[in-house]
């Protein structure tokens, strides 16, 4: 048997804000209808903690980010106007290949149906 909430989420990253240890069930589960729990609290406090982590997570993130870009956003700028030129220059192909292709398609399909004379 698995050690599920009534969710049916899976450990603590799974989001649901169920507290669990190990994978295991600490029997707190919510329904669709809202929480049904018999230690609220406990619950409340999980949530949070969980919040907690994850925001910070997100600052961090969003700190990094900023120095990233202070540090290097001219040359990260320069390099995505080169993918941009050069991933363009490919879809460019893409479509006249799939002309060509769609080309060789019709005319074997022309010849294909023509009768043996």
């Amino acid at each position: 048997m698995e050690n599920k909430c009534e969710c049916e989420c899976e450990g603590e990253d799974s989001g649901c804000g169920c507290p669990t240890t190990g994978g295991g069930h600490h029997g707190y589960g919510h329904g669709r209808m809202g929480f049904q729990v018999s230690d609220p609290v406990t619950v409340a406090q999980t949530m949070f903690q969980k919040a907690f982590f994850k925001a910070l997570f997100e600052v961090k993130v969003e700190k990094l980010k900023k120095k990233i870009e202070e540090k290097w956003g001219s040359n990260l700028d320069q390099a995505a106007d080169a993918v941009i030129e050069a991933c363009g220059k490919e879809w460019e192909a893409l479509g006249s290949t799939a002309q060509a292709k769609q080309e060789l398609h019709n005319k074997l399909a022309s010849i294909l149906a023509q009768k043996k004379k």
